[in-house]
């Protein structure tokens, strides 16, 4: 048994772990993008509610948007993050980023959650917190790729998609639970909320940090990684080799991810306050977009199977030109004003054709790239997308100020959409192959 694993590590064909230490790499993989996605959406309420009362009461109304301006940094540091904890994942290994990204996380919002306002220590408060929000922002670029590339690296050939799906499904469980903490938090009646009851979902995160610590603190490092340190085909700057000799490739699948982040931006966020603002009560609209999260959660596990039986690439192109389809009449529902409109935009847009994509995201762009530059580059070309999607809430408000039509943001979608179907055709099949080295 020894000699034939021997014999197949020689050839290059990827040997998995055994299924217990793949449970145990799922699990805590799980964990760390549940751990992001509720510190994203944690920040993301707290910018939009909290924050322009706790730490920029000395701004006016209209200077507000400060706050959100924290968000933008931690978009813009993510990038960074991806290639300087990347080409750690890459020369040391990916279990060692994990571990330390996770701990930044978790110090983060405990950090945030015990920052004094500004009533107490003036513009330090605003200075300290965008401090926290570029190490976040740093952490949380360098955690995608390690996590994707260990988890490819230990999982079943067959089942590579499945279990980087079951992944995947941490972002909507994050979500959920900071929609929970922050809607119970916000529940406190009188000034209490804004004195100490935003603090304590920050600090629950801890919670969920030191239970992902637990957890990755059982895995073993990826074969493959270890493969490759044995045979000294590490590089020294992968940065480097990805810019001189991956550069297509990463544009390619930047571009091909780029429509989950954009109707993350589109729905999630602006076609949410759209629905408000046409008087749909807020509580009823984070209800139906709680009910599109937990649909997601569904079709995610289901598009990973499928993506297993059918091709990456397949399930990609359901998701992109399933966008561009639905892009119009997903903002036509949106504008009926309706309680069931709003439902079929936010399923259709943020439950079905996203979730298709996330589920699919891990393995479509891991599986792209050799064992010697796989967490750098895979994270970069993540979150280069996630990066310029950000800010499409903000191109959307935008385009629907200078033409006063909803159906620009639907536009906007189509044309990203087309654009990412185009990049995934140009993309080849994963599916069945071995991971490169």
């Amino acid at each position: 048994m020894a000699d034939a694993i021997e014999q197949q590590q020689s050839a290059g064909t990827h040997v998995a772990s055994s299924p217990g230490q793949t449970r145990r790499v799922v699990a805590s993989s799980f964990l760390g993008s549940t751990v992001e996605f509720y510190d994203f959406l944690l920040y993301t309420s707290a910018a939009a509610v909290v924050f322009p009362s706790v730490f920029f009461s000395g701004l006016s109304p209209e200077m507000g948007i400060a706050s959100f301006a924290t968000l933008a940094i931690g978009f813009v540091a993510r990038p960074v993050g991806s290639m300087v904890f990347g080409s750690l994942g890459d020369r040391l290994g990916r279990k060692p980023v994990l571990v330390l990204t996770m701990v930044l996380m978790g110090l983060v919002s405990t950090g945030i959650g015990a920052l004094p306002s500004d009533d107490s220590i003036g513009a330090a408060a605003p200075v300290l917190l965008i401090a926290l929000r570029l190490v976040q922002g740093l952490a949380v670029g360098g955690e995608w790729g390690a996590a994707t590339a260990l988890s490819l690296e230990h999982a079943p050939q067959r089942w590579r998609a499945t279990l980087v799906a079951v992944v995947s499904t941490g972002a909507p469980a994050g979500s959920l639970l900071a929609s929970a903490a922050m809607g119970t938090a916000a529940a406190l009646t009188g000034p209490a909320f804004l004195d100490w009851g935003w603090r304590i979902p920050f600090f629950a995160s801890a919670v969920l940090v030191l239970l992902g610590l637990y957890m990755r603190s059982r895995v073993a490092e990826a074969p493959q990684f270890e493969r490759a340190a044995k045979s000294a085909t590490l590089l020294r700057a992968p940065v480097r080799v990805i810019f001189t000799r991956h550069t297509a490739a990463l544009t390619r699948v930047s571009i091909a991810i780029l429509t989950a982040f954009v109707i993350q931006g589109v729905i999630v966020s602006y076609a949410l306050n759209y629905a408000v603002a046409d008087g749909l009560p807020r509580d009823r609209a984070l209800f139906l977009l709680t009910l599109s999260s937990v649909v997601g959660i569904v079709v995610q596990l289901g598009a990973g199977v499928a993506a297993d039986r059918y091709g990456r690439r397949t399930l990609m192109l359901v998701g992109t030109a399933g966008t561009a389809v639905l892009a119009f009449p997903m903002f036509w529902a949106l504008d009926t004003g309706s309680g069931w409109g709003v439902f079929w935009c936010f399923t259709l847009g943020h439950g079905i054709t996203q979730a298709v994509l996330v589920a699919c995201v891990g393995s479509f762009v891991g599986e792209m790239f050799p064992t010697a530059v796989r967490t750098t580059a895979s994270g970069l070309g993540y979150q280069l997308a996630g990066s310029i999607g950000g800010f499409s809430s903000v191109v959307a408000a935008a385009l629907v100020a200078w033409t006063g039509s909803i159906y620009s943001v639907a536009l906007l979608l189509l044309v990203v959409a087309v654009a990412s179907t185009a990049a995934v055709l140009r993309s080849r099949e994963t599916r069945g192959h071995h991971l490169p080295d």
